[in-house]
């Protein structure tokens, strides 16, 4: 477990907030970004769990005058999980909040990465955040059934 304090300040109308929290691992990363276009800042923490599967965690705020209200992140749903194994590559890229991680087939300390990634893109719409795919990923094996025949005499 850890802490976290963001310190903010609007020096042209001297206001000064403070934020604190708890948090489950380590920061690894901050942004920060007006993502709905709405001219009050937000600020994602990025936190890597502390256990050995590497899971990242996003920390969300909303800064509007004086006060911080906290966002709540969207988890990965589950078509999203299949294949996740964690070491999340988070980044902004025109005002999206981008999230890209390796797919991996099976499960646990057996799973294999299998070369692909998927790509999420979250925008913020009346402090929601949305969530759109855009990797055609796919985790799914085409198996292909084999028929058999009898010997031919």
């Amino acid at each position: 477990m850890g802490a976290y304090l963001i310190l903010h300040s609007d020096s042209s109308g001297k206001k000064y907030t403070t934020t604190t929290g708890d948090l489950d691992g380590a920061i690894i990363d901050v942004y920060n970004s007006d993502m709905d276009l709405d001219g009050n800042p937000e600020i994602l923490v990025q936190a890597k769990a502390t256990d050995t599967a590497n899971y990242a965690t996003i920390y969300a705020f909303e800064f509007n005058n004086s006060k911080a209200n906290k966002l709540d992140f969207p988890k990965l749903t589950v078509s999203q999980r299949k294949g996740y194994r964690g070491n999340d590559n988070f980044y902004i890229k025109e005002g999206k909040f981008m999230r890209e991680f390796p797919i991996y087939d099976g499960n646990g300390k057996d799973a294999k990465p299998t070369g692909q990634k998927r790509i999420l893109e979250y925008g913020l719409r009346s402090n929601n955040f949305t969530v759109k795919l855009l990797s055609k990923d796919s985790t799914e094996v085409n198996s292909t059934k084999q028929v058999a025949r009898a010997p031919v005499k």
